[in-house]
């Protein structure tokens, strides 16, 4: 038995969510691609972490590519507090 499950005996009591796959065709939620599945049972890392940075300027290259721009100004914001307006 795993420690978590150990500390926290309710946690036996349900099984993991295994919901079906089903094609949506509505405005949203939309279908996910594998590859994001893939990246969201990766670790967890603080938007401070230098490594959150890197993907961060990853993303802000990829965007520029996306809206055919080499503009300086294309920004990746951060969804946590920062954001706060």
């Amino acid at each position: 038995m795993r420690a978590l499950e150990q500390k926290v005996p309710a946690l036996n009591l349900f099984p993991p969510l295994q919901p079906p796959q089903r094609c949506l065709f509505g405005p949203g939620p939309s279908m996910v691609h594998p590859r994001v599945y893939e990246a969201l049972s990766k670790p967890i890392v603080g938007h401070l972490d230098p490594y959150f940075i890197q993907v961060m300027g990853d993303v802000q290259q990829l965007l520029k590519t996306a809206f055919g721009t080499n503009d300086g100004a294309t920004l990746v914001i951060s969804g946590h507090g920062s954001c706060r307006g």
